[in-house]
């Protein structure tokens, strides 16, 4: 989270400055260049995909945590609002395996 927000800052100091550059007039491809609006891009978009995966991780542990503590699957798929068969999925994967479901 720390990595995503440190990203988002910067990213809407650009997205800030392409627009005033466009409020002022200038076209839009000089607008965007001038602010590195590609490079923002990038940045940010790793930055998702990061907070993504690590919150992905962090759901699965705390569903395994649930269930470990007596909580039916139901309940725990219910206090997430994910489904049943998604948190069944995230009790009985490996947990080495870190892809997103």
């Amino acid at each position: 989270m720390d990595l995503l927000e440190a990203q988002l800052r910067p990213a809407r100091s650009a997205y800030n400055g392409v627009l005033e550059r466009l409020l002022d007039g200038q076209e839009v491809d000089p607008a965007l260049r001038a602010e590195d609006a590609g490079s923002t891009r990038e940045l940010l978009t790793a930055a998702l995909i990061d907070f993504e995966k690590a919150r992905h991780l962090s759901r699965v542990a705390l569903i395994k945590a649930q269930v470990d503590e007596g909580i039916s699957i139901n309940r725990a798929s219910e206090t997430w609002g994910v489904t049943r068969q998604l948190a069944s999925r995230a009790v009985n994967r490996p947990d080495s395996d870190d892809s997103e479901e």
